[in-house]
């Protein structure tokens, strides 16, 4: 549309132009002596634009040879940037398919592309340190001139990877020092680095910063938080320090987290310091009920607090009166006790719960040696 109405408006102007020049009737002379030319003045206004339409054709024709080399300069240019783009393409794909041969490859015939080289050895270089290829992760980190926020994170990664702690400080002085840097990512090389030195206080500072910033997965961040807490108690348990007064300085999503305290249990249990996480059973089961430390609780048991813990364990039956872990537990302090009729009322009723197999016929033969021991009447089998 935009070219028909050109067209028209050029054609009224034609007609126009001629209309106007046939009423004229002018001429123009030129005198060179002893020469002299006259034309009309309608055939000088054609001449005229003609001479101007032909400078201006000339004068774009000799600037487009001019800058001929260089617009085939930037085609070309063009071009290979776009093969260098599918290219990269291709290598991010084999980089997230871990096809590492295949990213070598790319990236080799990528670092022939200024525009995209670094981009390619970054790949390369990630792919190697998750190959543990440290031969081919030096090289290509070797190239990363012009990236030197990427070579630092890399050179990171390098340092815990292959266990060199000069590289891996080196990069850390340096991370300190990129304001740029995100700061999820600084922390990511910080808690890789403390966990490897085994640094859990770190490790617990950065794995909640990273939790706190939603830049880890919920559960990997517990599962480093519950680590950091049991190596932590089990260098309080070496000291002979106390475990309660440290768990509860705790936030309390960590200090209630079931695992953990499951996991504190057994440890305190294999080290033979069960007592030191009683009072932390009782406190977390007062809060929050947990069938699995209350299983445990009997072994957490000095011998002169096994008669108050029997009350403690009847009082928790009250409440939870079909419970199956606190009738086990009852069982157990029972036979601890020598409690042979509470032990075996407890068990009748542990029976009538529909408990596991395995354990009544632990209970079961436990409760048998005992009578029998002390010359009673054997229990009859379930």
């Amino acid at each position: 549309m935009k070219a028909l109405i050109t067209l028209v408006l050029v054609a009224a102007l034609a007609v126009a132009a001629g209309l106007a020049l046939q009423s004229v009737d002018g001429y123009v002379v030129f005198v060179v002596p002893p020469w002299r030319a006259q034309l009309s003045l309608t055939l000088f206004a054609l001449l005229l634009v003609l001479v101007v339409i032909a400078l201006y054709l000339s004068l774009r024709l000799g600037v487009m040879l001019f800058g001929l080399p260089r617009t085939l300069r930037r085609r070309r240019d063009a071009w290979r940037l776009r093969r260098a783009v599918r290219t990269l393409v291709r290598l991010v794909r084999a980089h997230v398919l871990g096809d590492a041969a295949t990213v070598q490859r790319l990236a080799q015939r990528l670092d022939r592309s200024p525009g995209v080289a670094e981009a390619g050895a970054a790949l390369a270089a990630a792919t190697a340190l998750e190959r543990g290829d440290e031969a081919r992760a030096e090289n290509w980190l070797a190239r990363l001139e012009r990236w030197p926020d990427v070579r630092t994170v890399l050179e990171a990664e390098f340092g815990v990877r292959f266990s060199r702690p000069e590289r891996l400080q080196a990069a850390m002085e340096l991370l300190e020092k990129m304001p740029a840097l995100p700061e999820a990512t600084a922390l990511r090389l910080r808690l890789e680095a403390a966990q490897r030195e085994e640094k859990w206080q770190e490790v617990l500072a950065s794995a909640r910063r990273l939790c706190a910033l939603e830049s880890m997965d919920a559960a990997k961040a517990a599962a480093l938080i519950r680590q950091a807490h049991l190596n932590e108690a089990s260098s309080r348990l070496a000291l002979g320090a106390d475990l309660f007064a440290w768990w509860k300085r705790l936030p309390k999503e960590e200090r209630f987290d079931p695992e953990f305290l499951a996991a504190l249990a057994r440890l305190a249990i294999e080290r033979a310091q069960g007592g030191k996480v009683r009072p932390i059973l009782e406190a977390a089961l007062d809060k929050r009920w947990l069938p699995e430390l209350v299983r445990r609780y009997p072994a957490c048991l000095d011998a002169a607090e096994r008669q108050a813990a029997l009350a403690r364990l009847e009082s928790w039956l009250q409440a939870h009166p079909e419970e199956p872990a606190v009738l086990e537990a009852l069982v157990e302090l029972c036979l601890e006790l020598k409690l042979w009729g509470k032990a075996r009322d407890y068990l009748a009723r542990l029976r009538r719960l529909g408990a596991d197999p395995k354990v009544l016929e632990r209970f079961a033969a436990r409760l048998q040696s005992a009578e029998a021991g002390r010359g009673g009447a054997i229990l009859p089998a379930p």
